[in-house]
């Protein structure tokens, strides 16, 4: 009897450990309208007008790209999906352009006072840009010097940046063929997301009954 219980506790363990392992942060379908540009402020405008996200209630965000290679058309609609920039994982198995995340969110938190430079920065780290010093459409005329200093900030303390309480992340617009929008919200909590905090619990549990089976059948 006690070699079956376990035998059943080893089982769910294994089973825990499967589905934790597949789970990802959730992402969401967002219905955005880029109205215009959003000159002098940010890169873009966006009106979330259906949303799936609670972390992206419906109304109007400046916004920001971070894909140098395709384009968006202003004055149209848009069936995004949504993911956070705190999961990685997650973006990257969605097939999305590849970006320095770490370092897109310390620029959030710590824009140049040139909102171009800003924006040129998010291209830098966006995986695409092979430009010395990013341009596109209204992203112009910046800076060069200010830009570079920008950068060397960027690079001593966007390494391993992680958001604390109150402080901007991205979340991530993705839509295969359409420029990467992202929209900087405030996060609400430091504690770990449920995936990430039942991942370890998982592996004890399932180290735990492994070693109790293995004694088992010794005995």
């Amino acid at each position: 009897m006690k070699k079956m219980k376990i035998g059943i506790l080893l089982v769910f363990a294994v089973l825990a450990l499967v589905s934790v392992a597949s789970a990802a942060l959730p992402s969401y379908p967002v219905d955005v309208t880029i109205p215009n540009s959003n000159a002098a402020i940010s890169y873009l405008k966006a009106d979330v007008t259906s949303s799936g996200a609670p972390e992206l209630p419906t109304g109007a965000y400046n916004a920001w790209c971070v894909d140098s290679t395709d384009s968006i058309k202003l004055k149209t609609s848009y069936a995004f999906t949504a993911y956070s920039s705190l999961d990685e994982a997650s973006i990257a198995a969605s097939g999305m352009p590849s970006a320095q995340w770490k370092k897109i969110n310390y620029i959030l938190n710590n824009p140049n006072a040139d909102w171009k430079i800003t924006q040129a920065a998010m291209w830098h780290y966006d995986g695409d840009s092979a430009l010395a010093f990013p341009t596109h459409d209204i992203v112009t005329g910046y800076n060069h010097a200010a830009y570079t200093a920008y950068i060397n900030q960027v690079n001593l303390n966007g390494n391993g940046f992680v958001p604390s309480n109150g402080q901007l992340y991205a979340v991530v617009l993705y839509k295969k063929g359409t420029q990467v929008v992202i929209i900087p919200r405030p996060t609400s909590s430091n504690a770990p997301e449920f995936p990430t905090l039942a991942l370890p619990v998982a592996m004890i549990i399932g180290v735990v009954g492994a070693v109790q089976f293995v004694r088992a059948r010794k005995e």
